[in-house]
């Protein structure tokens, strides 16, 4: 029983919004902005949904606007 004080609960909605809030910094390579948002969508619990929301996020979060703007077609 003293298993259940040493576990540490993950607040889903608050790891969704750190997440959903990421963008590219100025300083950031695309490597490192997808870097940082793969770490983050791991807390997130989207399951299979995790590919689909990580593109998306992608699209939304990085700098160069043409590159978004390719990558926004719709491949299904």
């Amino acid at each position: 029983m003293l298993v259940h004080y040493f576990n540490v609960r993950t607040n889903v909605i608050y790891e969704r919004a750190v997440f959903n809030r990421l963008n590219q910094n100025d300083s950031d390579s695309v490597d490192d902005f997808i870097t940082r948002l793969y770490s983050q969508v791991d807390t997130c619990r989207y399951g299979n949904l995790r590919g689909e929301i990580m593109r998306d996020r992608i699209v939304v979060g990085i700098k160069d606007k043409a590159l978004s703007e390719k990558l926004n077609i719709d491949s299904e």
